[in-house]
């Protein structure tokens, strides 16, 4: 029995390590409509936050520390979900020979 091989329509990157799809914008645009905002809350908002702190509210700095921390965990699975997809599993080199059943008892092959 030969193995087929399958063409998949996702680009590799990293040997293999990172998979993208074929239709980079999409990516590209999502990064912007996440970025941008947080630019701009980093830009506008904080700033008064941390002049808020300074002036004595001790609690307003936690403000931008939580906006970083969730800044941080959206780009970093906005990275994982778009190189990195689950649903692909490796072949093995040599299709296995004969049937697969299973018993109650033990797993034959």
């Amino acid at each position: 029995m030969e193995a087929k091989v399958y063409e998949g329509q996702t680009k590799e990157y990293c040997r293999g390590r990172c998979v993208g799809a074929q239709n980079r914008h999409v990516f590209h645009v999502t990064l912007g409509l996440i970025a941008v905002p947080a630019i701009l809350w980093f830009g506008c908002v904080v700033p008064w936050y941390i002049n808020l702190a300074l002036e004595g509210y001790p609690y307003a700095i936690l403000v931008p520390i939580f906006s970083v921390y969730l800044a941080i965990n959206t780009l970093v699975a906005l990275f994982l979900c778009s190189y990195t997809d689950p649903g692909i599993l490796p072949r093995g080199d040599h299709p296995q020979e004969g049937k697969v059943t299973l018993s109650t008892r033990k797993l034959s092959i």
